[in-house]
């Protein structure tokens, strides 16, 4: 088992190198937004350690609304290759300050946590349109490569779908209407590099992340599996909001960052999945999770008449990657059991 979690990224990060080419970043100017964020960590970590160990030369500006946190402050403390833009993307003035020309843009930021998008709506509906457009039309004076950070919210109402979700799948109406200022957004943001791409013939990719874990995501945050350890760590048990029936689709942060680094270099199609093979109940996560302390309980609702039988296809969302996989011969994964022990590895030490 690995203790540090300095070794596990650097781990994580040392087999994602060997696994892919980064020929085309061989001294290229990378600009990445939103670099605080959980899905921007690993491709700073991964570009940074290819620096390092294979010479990339590849000059990075990275740019939030936050100061430095997490793996990006530790990086700015002893990285030359790394500049740090603090910044409000969200006032137009502030766009006007990326003056520089990069050859690859990565479209990280916008809020991605429903506690928090829904406390900011216009920003986000902003960062996924106004934001993106001008990037877009930077990449058209500048010839440069974009990666669109969308999301699996943009197929909508999906939940009693009974095959895998494709990329061809089209768009189902909104079950929350609340909740369309980020997946309506991402649609929007997914329109825009559709038309940039088909009429400038720019290199313009969108990929669609589901359940994405590992290193860098803080017990603090509001996702299911990070929820799961800290009330292993905390509480001493897991207690279900409800049946723990539904099917997810989950990807472990190394996978999805080596697909995002190959699919904005080599990519033949405009969008892919990015997701994991593993297919699992909330119950059988949280199950799994509390082996992870000793077995701690996972107790269900005491009102079990309303429960729903684990198992049954209610609430079962399977993404599939297959095109991403097919087109560059994948053939291996981090299992979920793997991920979730390096995760609470990092969370713990």
């Amino acid at each position: 088992m690995i203790n540090s979690y300095k070794n596990i990224v650097h781990l994580d990060c040392l087999r994602l190198i060997k696994n892919i080419s980064l020929s085309k970043f061989k001294n290229s100017k990378v600009l990445i937004l939103g670099a605080n964020g959980f899905l921007a960590s690993y491709i700073q970590e991964s570009l940074n350690l290819a620096n390092n160990l294979l010479g990339l030369n590849c000059k990075i500006t990275s740019t939030s609304l936050n100061k430095p946190k997490g793996m990006l402050r530790e990086m700015l403390q002893k990285n030359k290759n790394i500049k740090f833009i603090q910044t409000d993307l969200n006032k137009k003035n502030n766009l006007l300050k990326f003056k520089e020309k990069y050859d690859f843009i990565f479209h990280c930021a916008t809020y991605a946590s429903p506690s928090i998008f829904m406390k900011n709506q216009l920003e986000t509906i902003n960062l996924n349109s106004v934001v993106l457009n001008f990037f877009l039309d930077k990449c058209k004076n500048d010839n440069s490569s974009l990666l669109y950070i969308s999301s699996v919210d943009v197929y909508g109402h999906t939940k009693n779908l009974k095959r895998a979700i494709t990329e061809d799948l089209p768009f189902e109406n909104f079950s929350n209407l609340k909740r369309s200022s980020y997946g309506g957004s991402k649609r929007t943001g997914e329109a825009l590099c559709a038309f940039y791409r088909k009429n400038y013939k720019l290199n313009i990719h969108v990929v669609r992340p589901a359940i994405t874990y590992g290193p860098g995501l803080t017990i603090l945050v509001k996702q299911v599996i990070a929820e799961f350890i800290r009330k292993a760590l905390y509480d001493k048990k897991i207690l279900m909001l409800d049946s723990g029936s539904a099917i997810k689709t989950c990807g472990y942060i190394s996978d999805i960052t080596e697909m995002f680094l190959n699919i904005i270099q080599f990519g033949k199609e405009m969008t892919y999945n990015t997701t994991g093979l593993d297919n699992i109940s909330i119950f059988d996560l949280a199950s799994l999770i509390s082996k992870k302390f000793d077995s701690v309980q996972v107790k269900l609702p005491k009102k079990r008449s309303n429960l729903i039988h684990i198992g049954s296809d209610i609430n079962r969302v399977i993404i599939s990657s297959k095109k991403y996989i097919k087109e560059f011969k994948k053939k291996s994964f981090i299992t979920i059991d793997q991920g979730t022990t390096n995760l609470v590895n990092w969370n713990i030490d």
